[in-house]
């Protein structure tokens, strides 16, 4: 009987030192999307390349948003000062980020080319964002959250879907 709990006990630990591992390969994923939109635009003189890497972009943002919003926020704000505090600075990420897609994304599509300070706009935004919750506020979480408590999250960020 006592081989359960602490096969348990392995399992609960080894979630709770990466609860946030699905959104940081998730990071990785929309940077590398980014890029490849903004190669797209500097090659492809009509931008439809460009657009379509871009809208790849923006359904991986969206999915990446609604696991923050629905799963880390919630926490965050729990942890951390409610609405108000840490988790208020995610909001706003998430605001400006999606205004930068909507200029980025403005115009015919495959008509007008990407405008590439568009794009690096929100370039500069991702990785900021991205270099606040990496830094910052995974490890202060992880450091917060006991072990089931951090298994529980880890599975609900893994699971979580677009509506």
């Amino acid at each position: 009987m006592s081989a359960m709990p602490a096969r348990d006990a392995v399992y609960e630990e080894g979630s709770r030192l990466e609860p946030f591992q699905v959104l940081t390969a998730e990071h990785a994923l929309l940077r590398l999307q980014l890029s490849r939109a903004l190669d797209a635009a500097r090659h492809d003189p009509l931008g439809s390349s460009a657009r379509k890497s871009l809208a790849l972009l923006y359904d991986g943002f969206r999915l990446h948003q609604r696991r923050e919003d629905l799963v880390m926020v919630p926490a965050c704000e729990r942890l951390f000062g409610g609405k108000d505090g840490a988790a208020s600075v995610l909001r706003e990420d998430h605001m400006a980020i999606r205004e930068a897609f909507a200029t980025a994304m403005a115009g015919p599509v495959g008509l007008a080319p990407v405008a590439l300070q568009a794009l690096e706009n929100l370039r500069a935004l991702l990785e900021a964002h991205f270099a606040r919750e990496e830094r910052v506020l995974f490890p202060l979480m992880t450091a917060h959250l006991a072990g089931r408590e951090a298994s529980d999250l880890a599975r609900r960020l893994r699971t979580t879907r677009l509506a």
